[in-house]
């Protein structure tokens, strides 16, 4: 359950942020998807947010995505879920939607439930927030998997084994909670169909329909610049790669062509830009010394290649040098040519009594 925790710190400390917007908390979860799910594997999956005290977001927050695509969205401020992805709801048909929003309204009134019956055990007052990850995922190879892990205040909580049918409290304040749950035999049972059974479905059903989609790629553009360290000797050279599709990415620094840089190098994460698309910065620090002697280009593996992307990196030291090197040449030319012109003129001004004298 480490991997989610993260999650619920971060919809945490931003639900208090006064400045922070529904599609900010969304680009968010994209962010949690691509640090959770595994290369080559697709999912079907929900977060949801409850806030005991109004902010400046809605008290309930449900997102259902496919991947890394937001397709349902509902609020405590709507009266309904809203379907988001057009193709989804002419292939998938009006069953799907029917059972999607029985579980996002069935699911709003039981996390409502759910934070009140915590706040009362507890005695706490003021906000406090119960956030909630669930879904499942397969591979190409046939694995499937699926989770349900909830958290209290941006910590672990509580979570649902689908094999077993049991809870496991996280921290010793959850066991009661775990008690109350696995005595709820009707909503236990709500849970083991949805988790073995129609999530599974769902997930194969909209891989099928919308593989077109799901699977396109984008050409990642490189961008390469420096700037100075805060040692004032060092160098920062920093490759920006963005606009790429799937997010699974090979970013490396490599020096005169050859050998990859392990050291100085600093790695940044994966990052959605918000229109499906990703980002990801790869920094590498050099002496001035290494400036002079060696070069350095950013090397990018991505899917939609063909094959290695290099965009060398253009030192401004070794152009200096370059220049300083181009106009001495320059300048040498200049000197031969104009002694060459008075050297001829010198040939021409002779008169014939010194040629003869000659």
């Amino acid at each position: 359950m480490k991997k989610h925790s993260f999650q619920y710190k971060y919809f945490y400390f931003h639900l208090k942020c006064k400045s922070y917007s529904t599609n900010k908390m969304i680009v968010l979860m994209i962010f949690a998807m691509t640090r959770t799910t595994d290369s080559g594997t697709h999912s079907l999956w929900f977060f949801r947010v409850t806030s005991s005290e109004n902010t400046h977001l809605p008290d309930h927050i449900d997102v259902t995505m496919l991947d890394d695509i937001p397709f349902t969205y509902f609020d405590s401020r709507m009266p309904q879920p809203l379907l988001q992805v057009d193709w989804i709801k002419k292939s998938m048909g009006q069953e799907f939607w029917d059972q999607q929003m029985w579980y996002i309204l069935k699911n709003h009134n039981r996390f409502k439930w759910n934070l009140n019956l915590i706040l009362k055990h507890f005695n706490h007052s003021g906000l406090h927030i119960y956030q909630s990850v669930g879904g499942c995922e397969a591979d190409h190879y046939g694995n499937r998997k699926s989770f349900l892990y909830h958290g209290y205040d941006g910590k672990d909580f509580i979570s649902f084994d689908v094999n077993t049918l049991s809870w496991t409290a996280a921290v010793p304040g959850a066991i009661f909670y775990k008690r109350k749950q696995e005595a709820d035999s009707q909503n236990q049972e709500v849970e083991r169909h949805y988790y073995r059974n129609i999530c599974y479905n769902w997930l194969e059903k909209l891989i099928e329909q919308g593989s077109k989609i799901i699977e396109q790629k984008a050409v990642p553009k490189v961008m390469v610049f420096h700037r100075k360290s805060l040692n004032p000797v060092r160098t920062d050279i920093i490759c920006h790669v963005t606009g790429f599709y799937p997010p699974d990415i090979e970013v490396n620094w490599v020096r005169d062509g050859e050998s990859q840089v392990q050291e100085g190098v600093w790695s940044g994460e994966v990052l959605p830009n918000g229109d499906r698309t990703y980002q990801q910065r790869k920094m590498l620090t050099v002496t001035a010394e290494d400036e002079i002697k060696n070069s350095y280009s950013c090397q990018v593996h991505h899917a939609s290649l063909n094959g290695t992307l290099n965009v060398k990196w253009d030192c401004p030291t070794q152009s200096r040098h370059h220049l300083i090197a181009c106009v001495m040449v320059g300048f040498v030319v200049v000197g031969v040519f104009i002694w060459w012109i008075f050297f001829r003129r010198r040939q021409c001004q002779r008169s014939p009594q010194d040629e003869a004298a000659g």
